[in-house]
C-alpha cells in the first residue's frame, strides 16, 4: 500500500539580512493588493555585506525552511 503525504500550502515568505537566528528581516521595498486576497512584493536584496538568507512557511504547520540564498540569485535594482 502507497501512502500519500498532506499537500502543504505555502503561507509566506521572509528574507533575512544574515542568519535568520539574527531575526534581521529584510522589509518589501513594495507590497501590492491585488484582485482577491493576493498580494504582490518585491525585495531589493544584496544591498548589505550578510549574505541573504529565504524561509518560506506552509499554512497549519510549524514547518519553515530556510536557506542562504548563493549570491548570484541576488540582483540588486536600484
Amino acid at each position: 500500500m502507497q501512502s500519500y503525504a498532506p499537500v502543504r500550502y505555502l503561507a509566506g515568505v521572509t528574507f533575512f539580512d544574515g542568519d535568520p537566528k539574527e531575526n534581521q528581516s529584510i522589509a518589501p521595498a513594495r507590497d501590492i493588493a491585488t484582485k482577491g486576497r493576493e498580494r504582490i512584493a518585491q525585495w531589493r536584496l544584496g544591498s548589505g555585506a550578510e549574505p541573504v538568507w529565504l524561509a518560506c512557511r506552509y499554512l497549519d504547520t510549524g514547518i519553515s525552511l530556510v536557506r542562504r540564498l548563493p549570491a548570484s540569485y541576488i540582483r540588486n535594482v536600484s
